[in-house]
């Protein structure tokens, strides 16, 4: 059964792809160049893309035509980012707890 194969986070609800330090980056990024009020809806969209490419990458071995393949990164739609701060400033910050509590909302480790 393919949902077997699914791997499972501590609340027993499916996941996408590991999520590394420069998907992250690269989200956070996306996020820095919208207003601070449409940073969470854009992180969720994000998130739920992911998983949703990730679940069709597995069902049929391939890339989700719009999705991509199932990690943050590949689930960023065609946007303009910001640039690559020079340090970790306030605002990157802010914006990279938007994208890890949208992360923690959806596979139940925090409340929404």
């Amino acid at each position: 059964m393919v949902r077997d194969r699914f791997k499972r986070w501590p609340s027993g609800r499916n996941c996408m792809r590991p999520v590394h330090i420069a998907d992250l980056d690269m989200v956070t990024r996306v996020l820095l160049a919208l207003p601070p009020a449409d940073r969470p809806e854009m992180a969720r969209s994000i998130v739920a893309r992911a998983d949703v490419a990730d679940r069709f990458r597995k069902h049929t071995g391939r890339a989700h035509p719009h999705f991509g393949s199932g990690t943050l990164a590949s689930a960023i739609p065609r946007r303009v980012d910001a640039a690559q701060p020079a340090r970790c400033d306030v605002q990157y910050l802010d914006a990279l707890t938007v994208i890890v509590s949208a992360l923690q909302c959806r596979y139940g480790q925090r409340d929404q």
